[in-house]
Protein backbone atom coordinates (compact mmCIF):
# COMPACT_ATOMS: atom_id res chain seq x y z
CA UNK A 1 0.00 0.00 0.00
CA UNK A 2 2.92 2.33 0.71
CA UNK A 3 4.13 2.00 -2.88
CA UNK A 4 0.58 2.46 -4.11
CA UNK A 5 0.26 5.85 -2.44
CA UNK A 6 3.40 7.23 -4.07
CA UNK A 7 3.72 5.43 -7.43
CA UNK A 8 0.18 4.77 -8.64
CA UNK A 9 -1.10 8.40 -8.63
CA UNK A 10 1.22 9.21 -11.53
CA UNK A 11 -0.41 6.60 -13.76
CA UNK A 12 -3.89 6.45 -15.30
CA UNK A 13 -4.64 3.22 -13.42
CA UNK A 14 -3.54 4.87 -10.21
CA UNK A 15 -6.24 7.53 -10.40
CA UNK A 16 -8.90 4.81 -10.30
CA UNK A 17 -7.05 2.82 -7.62
CA UNK A 18 -6.51 5.71 -5.19
CA UNK A 19 -9.94 5.42 -3.47
CA UNK A 20 -9.41 1.68 -3.00
CA UNK A 21 -6.01 2.24 -1.40
CA UNK A 22 -7.33 5.04 0.83
CA UNK A 23 -10.16 2.86 2.15
CA UNK A 24 -7.82 -0.09 2.67
CA UNK A 25 -5.29 2.16 4.42
CA UNK A 26 -7.99 3.54 6.73
CA UNK A 27 -9.25 0.05 7.68
CA UNK A 28 -5.76 -1.31 8.33
CA UNK A 29 -4.59 1.67 10.40
CA UNK A 30 -7.80 1.70 12.44
CA UNK A 31 -7.38 -1.96 13.38
CA UNK A 32 -3.68 -1.58 14.12
CA UNK A 33 -4.21 1.56 16.20
CA UNK A 34 -6.99 -0.13 18.23
CA UNK A 35 -4.67 -3.00 19.16
CA UNK A 36 -1.85 -0.55 19.82
CA UNK A 37 -4.10 1.57 22.04
CA UNK A 38 -5.23 -1.48 24.02
CA UNK A 39 -1.60 -2.52 24.60
CA UNK A 40 -0.76 1.01 25.78
CA UNK A 41 -3.75 1.11 28.16
CA UNK A 42 -2.66 -2.20 29.70
CA UNK A 43 0.82 -0.73 30.26
CA UNK A 44 -0.73 2.39 31.80
CA UNK A 45 -2.80 0.34 34.23
CA UNK A 46 0.31 -1.56 35.36
CA UNK A 47 2.41 1.60 35.66
CA UNK A 48 -0.29 3.39 37.64
CA UNK A 49 -0.68 0.45 40.04
CA UNK A 50 3.09 0.31 40.48
CA UNK A 51 3.46 4.07 41.09
CA UNK A 52 0.49 4.64 43.39
CA UNK A 53 -0.52 1.23 44.75
CA UNK A 54 -2.74 -1.67 43.71
CA UNK A 55 -5.39 -0.18 46.02
CA UNK A 56 -5.75 2.83 43.72
CA UNK A 57 -6.39 1.33 40.27
CA UNK A 58 -6.65 3.24 37.03
CA UNK A 59 -10.30 4.10 36.36
CA UNK A 60 -9.71 5.30 32.80
CA UNK A 61 -6.84 6.15 30.50
CA UNK A 62 -6.03 7.25 27.00
CA UNK A 63 -2.92 7.57 24.85
CA UNK A 64 -1.91 9.43 21.74
CA UNK A 65 -2.17 7.16 18.71
CA UNK A 66 -1.85 9.36 15.66
CA UNK A 67 -0.20 8.96 12.30
CA UNK A 68 2.08 11.93 11.71
CA UNK A 69 2.35 13.40 8.25
CA UNK A 70 5.46 11.87 6.73
CA UNK A 71 6.58 9.86 3.73
CA UNK A 72 7.16 6.79 5.89
CA UNK A 73 4.15 5.13 7.55
CA UNK A 74 4.47 5.34 11.34
CA UNK A 75 2.57 6.03 14.54
CA UNK A 76 3.05 8.85 16.99
CA UNK A 77 2.69 7.97 20.66
CA UNK A 78 4.16 10.56 22.96
CA UNK A 79 1.64 11.19 25.75
CA UNK A 80 -0.83 9.19 27.84
CA UNK A 81 -3.16 10.03 30.71
CA UNK A 82 -4.34 7.90 33.60
CA UNK A 83 -7.14 8.83 36.01
CA UNK A 84 -7.65 7.23 39.44
CA UNK A 85 -9.94 8.16 42.34
CA UNK A 86 -7.39 10.57 43.82
CA UNK A 87 -4.87 11.32 41.05
CA UNK A 88 -4.44 12.32 37.43
CA UNK A 89 -1.14 11.19 35.92
CA UNK A 90 0.32 12.31 32.60
CA UNK A 91 2.96 10.02 31.12
CA UNK A 92 5.45 10.64 28.34
CA UNK A 93 7.08 8.09 26.02
CA UNK A 94 10.47 8.21 24.31
CA UNK A 95 9.41 6.33 21.19
CA UNK A 96 6.28 4.70 19.83
CA UNK A 97 7.20 1.24 21.15
CA UNK A 98 8.88 2.10 24.44
CA UNK A 99 7.44 1.35 27.83
CA UNK A 100 6.42 4.34 29.92
CA UNK A 101 9.40 6.64 30.17
CA UNK A 102 8.51 9.20 32.81
CA UNK A 103 5.65 10.90 34.61
CA UNK A 104 5.19 14.54 33.59
CA UNK A 105 2.91 15.24 36.52
CA UNK A 106 0.77 13.56 39.15
CA UNK A 107 -1.91 15.85 40.56
CA UNK A 108 -5.19 15.87 42.39
CA UNK A 109 -8.15 15.90 39.97
CA UNK A 110 -9.31 19.32 41.21
CA UNK A 111 -5.98 20.83 40.05
CA UNK A 112 -6.32 19.54 36.49
CA UNK A 113 -8.64 20.59 33.67
CA UNK A 114 -9.52 18.18 30.86
CA UNK A 115 -11.64 18.83 27.77
CA UNK A 116 -12.20 17.19 24.41
CA UNK A 117 -11.98 18.58 20.90
CA UNK A 118 -13.72 16.69 18.11
CA UNK A 119 -12.56 17.19 14.56
CA UNK A 120 -13.43 15.64 11.25
CA UNK A 121 -10.67 13.01 11.25
CA UNK A 122 -9.30 13.19 14.77
CA UNK A 123 -10.22 13.66 18.40
CA UNK A 124 -8.11 15.33 21.04
CA UNK A 125 -7.95 15.56 24.80
CA UNK A 126 -6.56 18.79 26.17
CA UNK A 127 -5.01 18.43 29.62
CA UNK A 128 -4.19 21.64 31.51
CA UNK A 129 -2.17 21.76 34.72
CA UNK A 130 -0.01 24.47 36.34
CA UNK A 131 -0.39 26.86 33.42
CA UNK A 132 0.64 24.33 30.74
CA UNK A 133 -1.37 22.38 28.19
CA UNK A 134 -0.79 19.00 26.61
CA UNK A 135 -2.68 17.60 23.61
CA UNK A 136 -3.40 13.90 23.24
CA UNK A 137 -4.50 13.20 19.66
CA UNK A 138 -6.07 10.16 18.13
CA UNK A 139 -7.89 8.95 15.07
CA UNK A 140 -11.66 8.99 15.05
CA UNK A 141 -12.92 5.47 15.68
CA UNK A 142 -9.87 4.60 17.80
CA UNK A 143 -9.36 7.38 20.32
CA UNK A 144 -12.01 7.65 23.04
CA UNK A 145 -11.62 10.43 25.59
CA UNK A 146 -15.09 10.10 27.13
CA UNK A 147 -14.14 7.47 29.77
CA UNK A 148 -11.28 9.74 30.88
CA UNK A 149 -13.64 12.72 31.17
CA UNK A 150 -16.21 10.69 33.12
CA UNK A 151 -13.60 9.30 35.53
CA UNK A 152 -12.08 12.76 35.99
CA UNK A 153 -15.48 14.31 36.74
CA UNK A 154 -16.34 11.51 39.18
CA UNK A 155 -13.00 11.86 40.99
CA UNK A 156 -13.52 15.63 41.37
CA UNK A 157 -16.80 15.11 43.23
Amino acid sequence: MFIGFYILPISVIGIVAIPIFVIAWWIVTTRVFRAYRQWTLEMLALATAQLLSPDEPMLAGEATAWQPLSFVPSVQRDLAISVTRAHVLLYSFDTYNSSTSWVIFAAHPTEVEILTIDGLLRRSLVVAYAGRRWFLRGSRGVFDGEPVLEAWRASRA
